[in-house]
């Protein structure tokens, strides 16, 4: 046999190898997907996922993984509750890796994260015990949970630390959607960030940058002001439970390029006790806002 025939044979076993190989990783992932999408869509993961309704309740429309360490979630929606706070969040579509061996140390590990349609509302107990009666119908509430009233018991600590939870990469497109309180702010565009959370203990947001149109910010139910805004944000590493309410102000930063209109004063005049129909119609101006808007730790 001559070299170059020898040289056309092992060639061909190389190949028939290779073929093996992947013939048996398409086979390995075949029975990886068909036996964790069983799993994950089984009665059992969801009532894992709402071991403690009384504090947090997961539910979802379909829930699929193509890969390893890879999640897909049409419409999920995520509700948790505490003495302190009560929040939804709400994403039309989300998906991301996450790190298994990182669940070992409590720590749950998210990157490459994207979500599209984000909702987000939010109950606070120390808001709500500032609040003005006719302010405190504005405040959202969470569905699932009995609402925080400003005279709910308070929660007071040490506390044992919770899970940890890393987010990287993580990416926000389309609809944009925040209700803190009596303040709700909306748009369309695009955020980014790199966030870091332990329960009972400290959150950071890191390299945030956001591109929103359509923005309005509305109190009370009441348009203030709308337009786009661009820029980058920062949640400096604090403890939240520690700094409620404007106190947290000194550990975030951001500067923000915006461009507006003023809507209205019926902000003010929800302040001053101006009815509708009454004969007095209150405050009215208008006007374009345009500038940058730049604050350093608060």
């Amino acid at each position: 046999m001559t070299t170059r025939g020898r040289a056309s044979i092992g060639r061909s076993k190389r190949a028939g190898a290779a073929r093996k190989v992947l013939v048996a990783f398409a086979g390995l992932l075949l029975v990886y997907v068909s036996l964790v999408n069983i799993l994950i869509n089984s009665d059992w993961f969801e009532e894992l996922c709402n071991s403690r309704p009384g504090r947090v309740q997961v539910e979802w429309d379909s829930i699929w993984t193509w890969f390893p360490g890879h999640i897909s979630l049409k419409n999920v929606r995520l509700r948790t509750q505490s003495l302190r706070v009560q929040s939804l969040v709400h994403a039309e579509r989300a998906s991301g890796w996450i790190s298994f061996p990182s669940l070992r140390a409590r720590t749950i590990r998210l990157f490459s994260v994207r979500i599209t349609d984000l909702t987000s509302e939010v109950r606070s107990a120390s808001m709500l015990r500032k609040a003005e009666p006719k302010e405190i119908r504005y405040f959202p509430v969470i569905p699932g949970f009995e609402p925080l009233t400003p005279e709910s018991a308070r929660e007071f600590g040490p506390f044992r630390p919770g899970w940890q939870v890393r987010i990287s990469d993580a990416k926000v497109t389309g609809t944009h959607r925040l209700a803190l309180g009596n303040y709700e702010i909306s748009g369309t565009g695009t955020a980014f960030g790199e966030v870091s959370y332990r329960n009972h203990e400290k959150l950071e947001i890191s390299g945030g940058s956001l591109s929103l149109s359509g923005t309005r910010v509305r109190v009370n139910g009441e348009e203030l002001v709308s337009g786009v805004a661009s820029g980058r944000f920062t949640v400096h590493e604090f403890e939240p439970y520690l700094h409620p309410g404007l106190a947290k102000a000194p550990f975030i930063s951001f500067d923000l390029d915006i461009e507006g209109r003023l809507a209205s004063l019926d902000v003010v005049n929800f302040y001053l006790g101006v009815e509708r129909d009454s004969n007095w119609p209150g405050l009215s101006a208008g006007g374009g806002i345009s500038g940058r808007l730049a604050v350093e730790r608060g």
